[in-house]
């Protein structure tokens, strides 16, 4: 996520009437796939970053809805503007710090989960210099953001939608004085993470 992105990150859809319906003396694990596109409205650039589409894994448990998510780290590359004029491409990459955790409810028809993740900028291009990179690669978080993602579940064949507020931690490694701007033109609470769900394939 950046979003920050995964983050996060439930495929729990298709077996959640599965979990409704199962008995606990017959509980067991289900293991199924969702295709996830997250995105995050960076709340100090005024800005939305939207990650490609991907694929996500979940577990879950039939006896009492314990799920865990996992999917890969994602980037994109967005364009940061100031007053409509644009100013620099910015390559973005978050990267999971485990698994989400977390339940879901099909009968009383919610799901919630909680993904830690790792925010890296591996570029900033100056439009007008696009050859220079104005950080070093190792640009990224001093820890783990956390982000608690929870959304309704509508049925079956029906998109889902998670959403969720991530606190952006501060950078290290971007460079001889860059981590002090990075940090404070990115970092810091109230960055809207979207997750939008849908049956893998579609």
């Amino acid at each position: 996520m950046p979003t920050i992105a995964r983050s996060a990150a439930l495929t729990t859809l298709p077996v959640a009437f599965l979990l409704a319906a199962a008995p606990s003396a017959s509980a067991v694990e289900l293991t199924t796939t969702q295709q996830a596109t997250t995105s995050t409205r960076l709340a100090k650039l005024g800005s939305t970053v939207t990650f490609p589409a991907t694929t996500m894994t979940s577990t879950i448990d039939t006896d009492d809805g314990s799920m865990t998510s996992t999917m890969p780290a994602q980037t994109t590359t967005t364009r940061l503007a100031l007053a409509g004029l644009p100013l620099a491409d910015v390559r973005l990459r978050i990267v999971p710090d485990g698994p989400a955790v977390g339940s879901m409810s099909p009968t009383e028809g919610w799901i919630r989960t909680t993904q830690r993740l790792n925010v890296e900028i591996e570029s900033i291009r100056p439009v007008i210099a696009p050859g220079i990179n104005l950080v070093k690669p190792t640009c990224k978080t001093t820890s783990a953001g956390s982000v608690a993602l929870s959304g309704d579940f509508t049925g079956i064949t029906e998109p889902a939608t998670l959403t969720g507020d991530l606190t952006i931690p501060s950078f290290s490694g971007c460079g001889f004085g860059r981590d002090l701007l990075v940090t404070a033109a990115v970092s810091g609470p109230g960055n809207t993470v979207t997750v939008d769900l849908s049956p893998a394939g579609t």
